[in-house]
């Protein structure tokens, strides 16, 4: 009965989905946007991540699908593309001698 409780106060119903990030409203995901605003009150920013998560589609699934799963255009797929794919040993070889 107690755990019932609990996840009553958690917004889960019962034989319904359960998101990872749920809202305050029963049954429904936390939108991206308050997510978002959650993490920064945190210092945890969202554009590195974003960033490496798109590096990392590019590279394992064509540019077609990426542009589409994500909302982006081809052109933009293609150009994270060879993002990903540059080879950043002179940047870092550069940067180690400097320290």
């Amino acid at each position: 009965m107690t755990g019932k409780l609990a996840d009553r106060q958690r917004g889960i119903i019962p034989g319904n989905t359960h998101y990872l990030f749920p809202s305050i409203v029963p049954n429904r995901p936390l939108r991206s946007e308050s997510l978002g605003v959650q993490l920064l009150r945190h210092d945890l920013g969202t554009t590195a991540a974003y960033n490496a998560a798109t590096a990392m589609l590019v590279t394992e699934l064509p540019n077609v699908i990426v542009s589409d799963m994500i909302g982006i255009s081809i052109k933009t797929a293609n150009q994270w593309l060879a993002y990903a794919r540059t080879n950043w040993a002179d940047y870092l070889a550069a940067r180690h001698e400097g320290e």
